[in-house]
Parts: C-alpha cells; structure tokens; sequence
C-alpha cells in the first residue's frame, strides 16, 4: 500500500510537471505566433446587459498599503492593465503610457495596473518585490499600481485570460464592469477607439448624476 501511494504520487507529479511544462510551452508559441494579440478587440463596448464584473481582490499599492479593487473601481471610468509575468510588462505598459498620452488626467477617469505574483514564497519578499517595482516606475504612475500576491488562475478564468505571458487592458466602467478588452501591445485604432469610449462612458456617467432622477434619488 506505501509503495503504491507512493507511486501514485510520483505519477501525480510527473503529470503536473508534464501540464506545466505543456502549458509555458503554448503560451510561449502563440505569443510569438500572435505577436500578444491573442484576439482582437472589438470595436463597441460591450453592453451592460452583456458585460461581466471584474473580479474583486485584494492587492497592495507600492507604499505597501493593502487595497480592495471593488473599493478602487468604484465610481470612476478605469483602464485596468493585467500582468501576469513579467514577459507581459512592456505590453501593459504601452497601454498605461499611450493612455495617459491620450486621455490625460480626466476627473472620475484613473489606470489601474494589476500585477500578479504567484507563488507563497514570494510573499515573504513582498516588501522588496513592491519596492523594485516602484523604483522603476515613474512617479505619475505610481499611484494606480497595485501588487497581488496570489494565485491568478481564478481570476484568469473569471475574465477568460488563458496566456499567462500576454499583457491585457480593461476599460471597467462606474458600475465595475468589463466594457472592453484588448491585449498585447496598445496600437494606434486601438487607443483611438479606446478614447472615445472613454468619452462615451463618462458622459452617461454625467448625464445620469445630473438627471432629475438622480437628484431626487440624492435628495431622498
């Protein structure tokens, strides 16, 4: 009976490696396949009807402090970028920089920037870790960074990310849902379309606090 679980396990573990190992593979394949566009981005938001929340989770900010996405979504109009490794940073980050280009510093519009750290033994580092990252970002971005030590596969599958190597964005509404997504590197439609859906969505943000309804809903 040892002998066998012990077996059991070896196979177990043998398979696991195996998965692992299959997987860096093809994520690794379709990156330089794709060029990171693992699939197109649309061009119209999805409906609110139709779109799904983004996933509420706790990070940290690069001062360390602890922070609630649902509490930093709230609200506002926010382009979220995701990194899951750090083969995907460049990608986030062209999103981040050509936004701010692009946008500028709007009221009720923010960039999130999420980045995971997978595995327990990182989190005793996670001092170092916030403080590397913070020393290589500008100052004027700092802010929207956060950090999450965590397992990213539930958050993966909660907003359909598969390749782990890739860079994503968000364009999360007041309500924290999921509007529109893009991934790879930000290109030239793509941030031209991105600006006017910005638009588009702080102005029905506007026009609803500023609607009869709203007032009365505020004053009662």
């Amino acid at each position: 009976k040892q002998i066998f679980s012990k077996k059991a396990k070896q196979e177990r573990e043998k398979k696991l490696e195996e998965e692992i190992t299959r997987g860096q593979f093809w994520e690794l394949r379709e990156l330089d396949a794709t060029g990171g566009k693992v699939f197109e981005a649309e061009d119209q938001l999805v409906h609110p009807a139709k779109s799904i929340p983004f996933p509420d989770m706790e990070a940290f900010r690069l001062s360390g402090e602890k922070a609630s996405l649902s509490d930093i979504l709230g609200g506002k109009v926010s382009l979220v970028t995701v990194c899951i490794r750090e083969m995907g940073r460049p990608m986030v980050d062209s999103w981040a920089t050509s936004f701010r280009k692009k946008i500028g510093d709007q009221p009720g519009v923010q960039i999130v920037q999420l980045s995971f750290v997978e595995g327990t033994l990182y989190k005793m580092f996670k001092s170092s870790l916030l403080g590397a990252l913070k020393s290589r970002t500008a100052e004027e971005m700092q802010a929207g960074h956060l950090m999450a030590f965590a397992n990213s596969e539930p958050f993966r599958e909660a907003i359909g990310i598969k390749n782990r190597v890739v860079g994503y964005a968000f364009l999360v509404d007041p309500e924290r849902r999921i509007r529109w997504r893009a991934a790879g590197y930000a290109l030239h439609h793509e941030m031209a379309f991105l600006a006017h859906a910005v638009e588009e969505l702080t102005t029905a943000t506007s026009s609803r606090a500023t609607s009869p309804r709203a007032a009365t809903s505020s004053s009662a």
